[in-house]
């Protein structure tokens, strides 16, 4: 009995799954919040003039409320990392003095104990610790404490007159104190500033989406070249 073959879907090999074609999105909505700043502002400028246009949930009011609030809130986060690598400068700048005094500071605990061998049980007392050489440690919470261990041994072993004495640590701890605590403000700020702006702007994604379909819904046949006048300029960020 012979058996009849049928033959593979039209454009398909044989044994191959067909194939499906996608359809790409097109993002209305830019991925740069700079952008989304502009979009936001000429959209609610537009549905100013076309009060007739409305939605259940939200309105041209508080959309534009939004778009404003967003604005200020970004120009606020790019300030405060503005303001941020100057504080952080600082901060080196602040550490680099202090790694610098401690190398000499070691050749003055050599010197009172008469060799290496014997300075290197000294050098914990100075808030000290081996990271490949003796240093002092790199984490801003314990290097403020070794600094402080580094003042009070300086002042025991007789090195408070030294150029690298009392004085000096003194102003070190100071100095790193206020640089510590501004880079540590900035950080804050910068994430207080981060989180409204992201919530600012999940706001206003939810306002253009709606405004995309409410133009598309009032406009079926022209709804392209309509949002363009509500600031979408782009085919596709």
């Amino acid at each position: 009995m012979a058996t009849k073959q049928l033959s593979p879907t039209e454009g398909t090999a044989a044994g191959a799954a067909p194939v499906t074609k996608t359809k790409n999105t097109v993002k209305l909505i830019p991925r740069k919040d700079a952008d989304v700043e502009t979009l936001a502002t000429a959209a609610a400028t537009q549905w100013k003039t076309l009060p007739q246009l409305t939605l259940l949930w939200t309105t041209q009011a508080k959309f534009d409320t939004l778009a404003k609030s967003f604005a200020s809130t970004l120009s606020a986060r790019l300030q405060a990392g503005g303001s941020r690598p100057a504080k952080t400068v600082t901060l080196k700048t602040v550490n680099a003095n202090i790694n610098a005094a401690v190398t000499v500071v070691k050749s003055y605990i050599i010197k009172k104990f008469e060799t290496e061998t014997a300075a290197l049980p000294q050098y914990a007392r100075y808030g000290m610790v081996k990271q490949g050489a003796y240093k002092l440690p790199r984490d801003n919470d314990d290097r403020k404490k070794a600094l402080q261990l580094m003042k009070a041994a300086i002042a025991e072993d007789g090195f408070a007159t030294e150029k690298y004495g009392t004085a000096f640590w003194e102003a070190a701890i100071a100095d790193f104190d206020t640089a510590t605590g501004s880079t540590a403000k900035a950080a804050k700020d910068i994430s207080k500033e981060v989180s409204g702006k992201n919530e600012l702007r999940t706001a206003i994604e939810l306002h253009l989406e709606a405004i995309i379909n409410l133009v598309k819904a009032n406009y079926p046949t022209t709804w392209q070249s309509e949002l363009r006048n509500w600031g979408f300029l782009k085919n596709n960020y």
